[in-house]
């Protein structure tokens, strides 16, 4: 047992599985098999896999109806008093927000109710995202006002610390940077002709060349770009197919234009999968060709599962993905860049197994017991 036990709230805006979920996962798990008091409320119902998960784990959770990503005068009054209300009623000693508007409005539902210590991780700043220009200035403003209210921001990579800093949201000493972590002993990867089979519903031709990615299907993954690279790929490799592993509200138009393109024997849409990670060993190259990140776990695993990386240059992927080392990397939103790397690595196959080759070695930094560690520090 710990000197003291502490009781945690974690909060975060949605309920599906992406890599901020899957970080309250690891630290939700971790914190209370150190003894502490565990509580997770998130937006969404009951049946998002994030809460379906946490009570597999005996972990307690609230679903918050009113909390949802998108600016809504009525719902957000309605999750800060939602908010005061379940607050009170636990009276954690800490509350670790995720996401911008959880982080907004929770600090300031935290801070009302007197929360001794208020933590915000930042997966991403979305001030990096394509915003339009009145929402940027909005959460400008609520990423600036709420940081007063908190005690510490945990950056999950050098680069959000930097753009905390360029946006002037706060200064240095408030700043934690705790890079995401992994340990690969938890994944089971499965062989890649049993992944190949249950990916594709069907045995594929050995000599056929499978890219892949893991990612939700939002703009800020920037799939349509994938997409459209593809279109060349397939010119000078027609062998090669493309496979992408999440669900998400663009799943309906990156559909149709993979249809439109007639790509629709080539390109397939998974959708989500249950621990998608262990299908990872049916690519043959991992691409993820984001324009906004944090520190992408889907990195992490594709170099736990030994494959060469193609990653955009946004975020935390300079991170992890050291050019020409473990990976290689291309502009974001930028489809002839994209094709042409993978054209040049597909016809290099001696480079594609010497990135593939030091992918484990860049893991040692990125260590899920000290990641877990470092944050329960913060706590303290």
């Amino acid at each position: 047992m710990p000197e003291k036990t502490l009781k945690i709230l974690y909060l975060i805006t949605r309920s599906e599985i992406g890599g901020a979920q899957r970080y309250i996962l690891d630290l939700a798990s971790f914190c209370r098999d150190q003894g502490h008091i565990v509580v997770v409320a998130s937006g969404g119902d009951e049946n998002g896999e994030l809460i379906k998960r946490l009570v597999k784990l005996n972990i307690q959770t609230y679903c918050l109806r009113h909390l949802t990503r998108e600016l809504n005068f009525y719902s957000d009054i309605s999750v800060f008093f939602d908010l005061i209300k379940l607050i009170n009623k636990i009276k954690p000693d800490i509350v670790h927000l995720n996401s911008s508007k959880a982080g907004s409005i929770g600090a300031l539902a935290a801070k009302f109710c007197g929360v001794r210590k208020i933590i915000y991780t930042i997966h991403g700043l979305v001030l990096n995202e394509p915003l339009p220009f009145f929402h940027k200035i909005f959460y400008w403003f609520a990423e600036w006002f709420s940081a007063k209210l908190k005690n510490k921001l945990i950056s999950v990579s050098e680069f959000d610390k930097q753009s905390l800093l360029k946006n002037k949201i706060t200064t240095t000493d408030k700043i934690a940077v705790i890079h995401n972590g992994l340990d690969p002993a938890r994944i089971f990867f499965l062989d890649k002709s049993t992944a190949l089979a249950k990916l594709f519903g069907r045995e594929q031709n050995e000599k056929e060349f499978i890219i892949g990615t893991i990612a939700n299907l939002y703009p800020a993954k920037g799939l349509i770009y994938l997409i459209e690279a593809a279109k060349s790929v397939l010119k000078i490799y027609p062998r090669t197919k493309f496979a992408v592993i999440g669900d998400g509200p663009l799943k309906s138009s990156l559909a149709d234009t993979i249809i439109e393109y007639g790509l629709a024997d080539k390109f397939i849409l998974a959708g989500s999968l249950p621990e998608a990670n262990r299908y990872l060993k049916a690519f043959d190259l991992f691409v993820l060709p984001s324009l906004k990140e944090g520190l992408a776990y889907a990195l992490l695993e594709a170099s736990a599962a030994g494959l060469p990386i193609i990653a955009t240059a946004v975020g935390g992927n300079p991170e992890v993905v050291k050019n020409n080392f473990n990976g290689l990397l291309v502009p974001p939103a930028d489809f002839g860049a994209l094709a042409q790397t993978i054209i040049n690595l597909m016809g290099d196959p001696g480079k594609a197994a010497f990135l593939a080759g030091n992918g484990s070695s860049v893991l040692k930094d990125f260590s899920l017991d000290q990641m877990c560690e470092k944050t329960l520090a913060t706590y303290l």
